[in-house]
């Protein structure tokens, strides 16, 4: 089945995307902390608009570390991390501040939780 949700997500409809994120985002922690859970949702912080991808990122507030130590989920947030990036960065090098900004802004709970257990992440 995620094989399928994957393609639906490259190449579905925008309603079929916004179902399937609507989906994602009731259990987004549980989801990330399995196999096939976890690829899903990568897929889904490359392909879903960018407004649902700082969304799906917000969910993680307050859970980071437990997903930065579980086998599956931590591949979720290095994909976070990676894609919120590049969309701040495309967004400065676009002279779009404001965007910038809200994407820095939608990493900043991630980075917070980690630099606070720094000596935690790091086992």
């Amino acid at each position: 089945g995620n094989y399928i949700l994957q393609k639906l997500l490259q190449s579905g409809t925008d309603e079929m995307r916004e179902k399937i994120y609507r989906k994602l985002s009731s259990d987004v922690i549980a989801i990330s902390k399995r196999p096939f859970g976890c690829r899903v949702l990568q897929s889904s912080f490359e392909t879903l608009p960018k407004k649902n991808v700082s969304a799906l990122a917000a969910k993680f507030k307050g859970n980071v570390l437990s997903c930065v130590h579980d086998h599956n989920s931590n591949h979720v947030i290095q994909k976070v991390i990676t894609v919120l990036g590049n969309y701040a960065k495309e967004a400065r090098d676009e002279g779009d501040e404001e965007m910038c900004e809200l994407f820095v802004k939608a990493l900043d709970p991630i980075i917070n939780e980690i630099n606070r257990s720094i000596s935690g992440v790091a086992r």
